[in-house]
């Protein structure tokens, strides 16, 4: 999975409003399928912070293997 232990300490899911485990699950989903994400828009006003789509309300970058390399912290709200 793109998620590892360390990122629910990095991304503060003991704070989210779901269980650990949707969290992380929506997460995964996220990196694992930015095809899907990439034509959900999001309507909370995110594109100010520079979001072009869902994916980017998850993942916040991603190495040149499209490996994620920082999580967004949008997500959880």
């Amino acid at each position: 999975a793109a998620a590892s232990s360390h990122a629910d300490d990095e991304l503060g899911l003991a704070a989210a409003p779901r269980s650990v485990e949707t969290v992380r699950a929506v997460y995964e989903f996220a990196a694992s399928h930015p095809e899907v994400l990439d034509y959900v828009p999001c309507f909370c006003g995110c594109e100010s912070a520079g979001h072009k789509s869902n994916t980017h309300c998850f993942v916040g970058a991603r190495n040149s293997e499209g490996t994620v390399t920082q999580w967004d912290y949008h997500g959880l709200t």
